[in-house]
C-alpha cells in the first residue's frame, strides 16, 4: 500500500513502548490486579497507580482506534479478498502461534516468580516446562493477547455488516462521537471485568466486546472522514488540557476519595473514564497528524518492531522484573531498569531474529534484509540532531 500515515505510525510505536512503561510499573500499584498481574511486591506508591491508571484508560482504545483506522485501509486498497487473507496471515495466526508458545512461559515465570526462596525452585520450574500437568492443562486465558482476540471479532463482525454499512456517507461528529460515548460506556459498565479492561476468558464477555467496539468502528470512520482529523489538528492542546478533570475525577473515585454509593460510584467511573479516554485519544491523534508529516526513517522501523515487542514484552517484563525485586529494593530504580532492559532485549531479537525472517514476512508483511545496527544508530542521531 502506497498510502502512508506517518502520524499513525507514531502514535502505534509510541502506544507500544508505552506498554513496557504500563506492565513494569504494575509490580509497584497498590491497586491490586489479582486477575490480570498476579505478583506484586509489598512496597507501592501511589505515583504507580496514576501513571499505570493514566495510559491504562487511553492506551488500548486507542490502539482500536487505529486497527480500525487501517482495517478500512486495507479494505479499500486490497479489497475484502486480500483483506480476508491479510488478517489471517498477520492477526490469526500469530495470535494462535504466540499463544501456543508464550502462554506456557508466562504460567511457568508466574510459578518461578511465586516461589523464589523455595527448594529446588528452579529445577522443579524448568521440569514443570514438560509435566503433564502443563500438557494436559486446557488453558482458558488468553494472557495478554486479548487484544488481537478482540481485533478478530470486530474483523468478523465489519465483513458481516459492511454490505449495508456505508461509511463513506457523511456523519455529524459530535453525533458519531456522542453515540460512540454512550455505547462503550454502556458495555463497560456492565462488563465482569471492570472498565476499561480486556477479558481473558475464551469465553469472551460481550459487554466487554461491546465496550470497546465503539473505538475500532470509530477509526473505521475515521479514515472515511479524514477530514475530521483537521479539527482535532486545531483543537488538541484543549482536549488535552480539558481531559485533567475527568482523570482527577477517576482517580479520586478509584482511590475512594470520593464515595456515592457502589452504583453511582461505577457510574461516575465510567463516565469520567469515557471522557477523558476519548479527549486524550482525539487529541493525540490531531498531535501526531500535525507533527508527524513527512517519513521518518527510525520512526518506521520502530513502527515495525512494535508488533513484535507486543507479543513478548510480558514475559521479560515479568522475568526481569522479578527477579530484580528480590534483589533491589528500590522500585523507582528497578522500574526503570526493567523498561530499559525489555526495550533492548525485545528490539535486539527483532532486528537479528525478526525482521530480515520469516518471522518478519508474518509480522510486517516483507522480509528486510539485514542492516548493521549502528548504523540505524547514526540514523537516530542524525534524527535527534534535525
Amino acid at each position: 500500500m502506497s498510502e502512508r500515515f506517518y502520524g499513525m505510525d507514531f502514535l502505534r510505536m509510541a502506544l507500544m513502548l508505552s506498554g513496557i512503561v504500563f506492565h513494569a510499573g504494575l509490580f509497584y500499584t497498590c491497586t491490586e490486579h489479582e486477575t490480570l498481574w498476579p505478583i506484586q511486591v509489598s512496597e507501592c506508591h501511589m505515583t504507580f497507580d496514576v501513571i499505570c491508571g493514566w495510559l491504562h484508560l487511553f492506551r488500548i482504545p486507542a490502539f482500536f482506534v487505529i486497527a480500525g483506522f487501517f482495517a478500512a485501509l486495507l479494505l479499500e486498497k486490497r479489497g475484502l479478498t486480500g483483506f480476508v487473507i491479510n488478517r489471517f496471515w498477520r492477526i490469526v495466526l500469530p495470535f494462535v502461534l504466540a499463544w501456543l508458545i508464550l502462554f506456557p512461559v508466562v504460567i511457568l515465570i508466574f510459578y518461578l516468580l511465586n516461589h523464589l526462596g523455595d527448594e529446588h525452585v528452579f529445577s522443579d520450574t524448568i521440569t514443570g516446562l514438560f509435566s503433564r500437568e502443563l500438557i494436559g492443562y486446557k488453558p482458558k486465558i488468553t494472557i495478554h493477547l486479548w487484544f488481537l482476540y478482540y481485533l478478530i471479532f470486530f474483523y468478523v463482525v465489519l465483513l458481516l455488516i459492511r454490505r449495508f454499512w456505508k461509511p463513506r456517507s457523511k456523519r455529524p461528529l459530535l453525533l458519531v462521537l456522542g453515540f460512540a460515548m454512550v455505547l462503550s460506556g454502556l458495555g463497560f459498565f456492565f462488563c465482569e471485568s471492570g472498565e476499561f479492561n480486556g477479558f481473558y476468558s475464551f469465553n469472551p464477555d460481550f459487554f466487554s466486546l461491546g465496550g470497546f467496539a465503539p473505538f475500532f468502528f470509530f477509526g473505521y470512520l475515521l479514515y472515511h472522514h479524514q477530514y475530521w482529523i483537521k479539527r482535532f489538528m486545531k483543537s488538541y492542546v484543549s482536549m488535552l488540557a480539558w481531559s485533567i478533570i475527568p482523570f482527577i475525577t477517576y482517580l479520586l473515585l478509584r482511590i475512594g476519595r470520593i464515595d456515592l454509593g457502589e452504583t453511582i460510584t461505577k457510574l461516575l467511573l465510567v463516565i469520567s473514564s469515557i471522557i477523558f479516554s476519548w479527549l486524550m485519544i482525539l487529541a493525540l491523534i490531531g498531535w501526531v497528524s500535525y507533527k508527524f508529516r513527512q517519513s521518518n526513517p527510525v520512526i518506521r522501523y520502530l513502527s515495525d518492531a512494535s508488533y513484535w515487542i507486543y507479543l513478548v514484552h510480558l514475559p521479560m517484563i515479568l522475568l526481569i522484573g522479578g527477579l530484580l525485586n528480590e534483589l533491589i529494593h528500590f522500585s523507582l530504580f528497578v522500574w526503570i531498569l526493567n523498561i530499559l532492559l525489555t526495550s533492548i532485549f525485545t528490539l535486539l531479537t527483532y532486528h537479528f531474529l525478526v525482521r530480515p525472517t520469516i518471522i518478519g514476512k508474518l509480522l510486517n508483511g516483507r522480509k528486510y534484509p539485514f542492516a548493521n545496527p549502528f548504523r540505524i544508530t547514526r540514523k537516530i542521531e542524525g534524527q535527534m540532531k534535525m
